[in-house]
């Protein structure tokens, strides 16, 4: 009877990943239609957000320190070689939402999905991870994005990894939003 019950866990444990993916990929239907999607893209985000669960883990702040560091540091250098255009203006509005979307995505990419894959181990976490995150943002970015998308999604998970926490990419990935929008 145990193995059932664990069984029908795992079954239900993908249900949030999947709405999360849903809901992310939802974006694509609302692209370009105006000021009017603001407050349901931030429903989006705030979904995503509810539907992943991701695990708040308190760890030290020293073990989050370096690889908050190290990908601050990459995000600007990456910013100051590369001009990518981002969908949103830097309005307060639109870095509100580019923050809220960056903290969304990593609940779900580094909070649910990489702790789901890490009794895989870490390689297949981090890689496994990144690839999703690469691919969830092809239909926006296009495949010339793919390989900054890939290398983001890279940077994020080993965060991930090496702090305990997803709250370090979730930092990170903001600041690579905020750094994004601005002109």
């Amino acid at each position: 009877m145990n193995t059932t019950i664990e069984l029908q866990h795992r079954n239900d444990s993908m249900l949030p990943l999947a709405a999360g993916f849903l809901l992310l990929f939802s974006r694509l239907f609302l692209i370009g239609r105006g000021t009017s999607t603001i407050p349901i893209l931030a429903l989006i985000y705030l979904s995503v957000l509810v539907v992943s669960r991701p695990a708040w883990n308190a760890i030290p702040a020293s073990r989050a320190l370096f690889p908050l560091l190290l990908g601050s540091g990459a995000v600007v250098c990456v910013r100051l070689f590369l001009s990518a255009s981002f969908p949103m203006r830097a309005t307060f509005t639109g870095v509100a939402l580019s923050v809220l979307a960056a903290v969304a995505e990593e609940g779900l990419f580094r909070g649910a999905l990489f702790a789901r894959l890490l009794p895989r181990g870490r390689a297949v976490a981090i890689v496994a991870s990144a690839v999703a995150f690469a691919l969830l943002h092809v239909p926006f970015y296009g495949l010339s994005a793919l390989p900054v998308d890939f290398g983001a999604g890279l940077l994020f998970a080993w965060q991930r990894s090496e702090s305990g926490t997803w709250a370090v990419p979730a930092a990170t990935h903001a600041l690579a939003n905020i750094v994004a929008v601005l002109p």
